[in-house]
């Protein structure tokens, strides 16, 4: 299922992205993730990424991510070949659409 990603501007970029992945597939899916989260969490311009699944549904993932800057992260990050690769090994474990949402942080800064 191709990614469909939100308008995203050129600040920073705050999203949620749930994930429903077929029972399965839950294994393999996982496998990629371990592979997938160092990398992204090793770019420059990422300062956030967590990934839980939900204990009531599994196979339901959910990645929180914040990145410095919202073009950067579609132009830049998400064309980058170890992003690319995960895509295309796991686009056909997906059970429903990709559900992408970008937030705006409500909580101070420090």
């Amino acid at each position: 299922m191709p990614e469909k990603m939100p308008r995203v501007t050129d600040d920073e970029l705050y999203m949620s992205n749930t994930l429903t992945i077929r029972t399965e597939s839950r294994s393999a899916y996982l496998e990629e993730l371990q592979k997938v989260v160092p990398q992204a969490r090793a770019l420059e311009g990422c300062l956030l990424l967590e990934v839980g699944e939900s204990v009531e549904a599994p196979g339901t993932f959910v990645l929180t991510e914040r990145w410095r800057n919202g073009l950067e992260y579609l132009n830049e990050y998400l064309a980058l070949p170890f992003y690319r690769e995960y895509l295309s090994r796991t686009e056909d474990m997906y059970a429903a659409p990709r559900n992408v949402v970008v937030l705006e942080s409500i909580t101070p800064t420090r």
